[in-house]
């Protein structure tokens, strides 16, 4: 074989490798083989091959790895943003029944006030009706 075969074979090689992404062992066997037929630069692209696919399955790895923790963090907002929206409709509920207890308390007082002004007026009336009784009876007498 020439040395621009021996190339080309050992290219082919390499690339057949990455192609079928086979895992390192493979690749160390097939650099064995590569060796003991004596194509030094065959062998240095096995190896790279080889490098390359660890390069690529960390890439890999790393990808899956951050869009799990992106997919977590979203998740985890979310859970905050829904937790906040329950904590405000909870004060807004709070809220809404103080002013209720308010409006209550403050209609009790003031339906107080009417019966206690009505039981005055009432009680003046009556006074009132007594004396001029008074006056009429002395009137009457006299």
């Amino acid at each position: 074989m020439t040395y621009t075969n021996t190339i080309g074979v050992s290219g082919l090689l390499g690339m057949t490798i990455l192609a079928q992404a086979q895992p390192v062992q493979q690749a160390q066997g097939q650099m064995g083989q590569v060796a003991a037929s004596g194509h030094e630069i065959g062998m240095w692209i096995v190896a790279a091959s080889a490098v390359l696919f660890c390069v690529n399955q960390a890439i890999q790895i790393y990808q899956s790895t951050r869009s799990r923790d992106e997919e977590r963090r979203r998740e985890e907002a979310l859970a905050r943003e829904q937790a906040l929206e329950r904590q405000i409709a909870e004060e807004r509920r709070i809220e809404a029944e103080r002013r209720a207890a308010e409006a209550e308390r403050r209609q009790a007082a003031t339906e107080a006030r009417i019966d206690r002004w009505q039981s005055a007026t009432e009680d003046n009336i009556k006074r009132l009706h007594d004396r001029v009784d008074g006056i009429l009876e002395k009137l009457s007498e006299g």
